[in-house]
């Protein structure tokens, strides 16, 4: 009897976790057919973005970088970005931004190999826009020096639609599809 009442219990706590998670949005991952990315200022020379997918993908970028290709299974699209395409030193908005369309799922990597081995090989894992939000968080290290030093944070946003409103601080700021604004700490 004990082990009855034990076995309903559990029975009931699985359904009712699954009505609660079944209200939740569609679990986010990070394969898609539909990307917005940026490069944000920084002290590489080059960039890449690495496309892949588990099935046979007609990829096309527009924006700021024009590229069109077949992406294999097993076999990832490298794409050398040009430095006309990396945001500037201000803070201010520019119409830089990549987007990445594919028939099929794909995912995406952004990446600023460092090719002298001095520093760090940076990188970001793109969220397709069906993934996309209204609230984010932004984790970067305590700047060193001040200003745009060698060690000032950056983060850059990209509107996928026309009218976005992006508040960030007591800022407000009004961007149009591909456009891009950069921020730029070098105190926090």
């Amino acid at each position: 009897m004990k082990k009855s009442i034990v076995d309903l219990v559990l029975v009931l706590l699985i359904i009712g976790c699954n009505s609660i998670l079944g209200l939740a949005q569609v679990p986010i991952d990070n394969e898609g057919k539909d990307f917005w990315i940026a490069w944000t200022y920084t002290f590489y020379n080059e960039a890449e973005v690495i496309i892949q997918s588990g099935s046979t993908a007609n990829v096309t970028m527009s924006g700021s970088v024009l590229w069109t290709g077949i992406v294999l299974p097993g076999k990832p699209a490298i794409i050398t970005l040009p430095e006309s395409s990396k945001l500037g030193k201000k803070e201010n908005i520019e119409n830089k931004g990549i987007h990445i369309m594919s028939d099929t799922d794909i995912s995406v990597i952004f990446r600023t190999p460092d090719g002298e081995g001095r520093e760090s090989d940076d990188a970001y894992l793109a969220i397709p826009t069906s993934g996309l939000g209204k609230e984010y968080y932004v984790m970067s290290y305590n700047p060193v020096r001040i200003g745009l030093g060698s060690n000032a944070s950056f983060f850059a946003i990209v509107a996928v639609e026309d009218n976005t409103n992006v508040y960030f601080g007591m800022t407000n700021i009004l961007l149009d599809r591909g456009e891009t604004f950069q921020k730029i700490s070098g105190t926090d």
